[in-house]
């Protein structure tokens, strides 16, 4: 009987241990979103992986313009949420039922799959193809030193998150050596 207390003690306390520890990590989690967040949209200052490239007025100028026609585009896209939203559900509700169809099939249709996946998916590569063409426009303000520092950056950044880096043929291209 005593066993049996001790083991519902212990489990009690092992599972009020692990939510601590989750809410912890969510608690973090979100303040470091939210600050990464704050960060990223604050108006009139440039993004802070620029900041540290010493840009000229010029440069800097360009860029915001760039930044600020992102934001325009991005605005409008959200005024126009009312027709989006029943859109995007009318969408969602013919996307479910052609799951459901493809599941309750004899057959497993994978041509028809990935082809209901890529027009599922369609909405989210034009938003991210727009914010690459935002980067790129971006990038092409630097000057050549100003890029190389740049994909450094990223670089390191990415190595100290314990992802591999990005390779450029024009920017970290070793050779190999001459025999």
């Amino acid at each position: 009987m005593m066993k049996k207390y001790f083991a519902i003690a212990a489990a009690s306390l092992i599972g009020l241990a692990g939510i601590a520890a989750a809410a912890e990590n969510m608690a973090h989690h979100n303040a470091r979103s939210d600050k990464a967040e704050r960060a990223m949209h604050k108006k009139g200052e440039l993004p802070r992986d620029l900041q540290a490239l010493n840009l000229n007025s010029k440069q800097k100028a360009d860029i915001q313009k760039i930044i600020e026609t992102h934001r325009a585009d991005t605005k409008r896209d959200r005024t126009s949420n009312e027709a989006f939203r029943a859109e995007f559900r009318k969408k969602m509700q013919e996307y479910r039922a052609a799951e459901q169809q493809l599941i309750s099939a004899k057959t497993f249709d994978e041509t028809a799959a990935r082809r209901m996946i890529a027009e599922h998916n369609q909405h989210h590569t034009d938003k991210e193809v727009q914010r690459l063409k935002t980067r790129h426009a971006v990038f092409q303000v630097l000057t050549p030193s100003q890029q190389k520092q740049w994909l450094d950056n990223q670089n390191k950044r990415m190595e100290k998150r314990g992802k591999k880096p990005h390779q450029n043929e024009n920017h970290s291209r070793k050779t190999a050596p001459q025999q």
